[in-house]
């Protein structure tokens, strides 16, 4: 298991770590099982059912959902600073995330983005 192609959870109470989603680098949404990252590097719940996961080098942002296990994607993984909807915009190397009440934004090179909450 290589750093930055998983997410996982850690729990306190049994001090355990369980994988989440990821195993090898590279893209794909899909099942947990078969999701992949490349330099995952922020994430954050948006609500206790689902995260959110920046993964760098694919210029996207993930959308994990807890409930039916798979995965989507914010953004066409095109290097770029362009809006759209979430298959034609861009992002440029997300590394940082914020929730903040109805919006969600990410540093990306030289651009702090903002996406409203109530479309992911």
């Amino acid at each position: 298991m290589s750093v930055g192609h998983t997410v996982g959870v850690f729990s306190y109470q049994s001090k355990t770590f369980s994988l989440i989603a990821g195993s090898t680098s590279g893209f794909k949404d899909d099942k947990f099982s078969q999701v992949r990252f490349s330099r995952r590097v922020a994430l954050t719940f948006l609500d206790s059912d689902t995260l959110l996961v920046a993964d760098r080098q694919n210029n996207r942002l993930r959308v994990l959902n807890l409930i039916t296990n798979t995965s989507y994607s914010i953004c066409s993984g095109e290097r770029g600073h362009s809006d759209g909807d979430f298959s034609t915009c861009s992002l440029d190397g997300p590394y940082g995330l914020l929730v903040l009440e109805n919006d969600v934004y990410t540093g990306t090179y030289q651009r702090i983005r903002i996406i409203e909450r109530t479309y992911i």
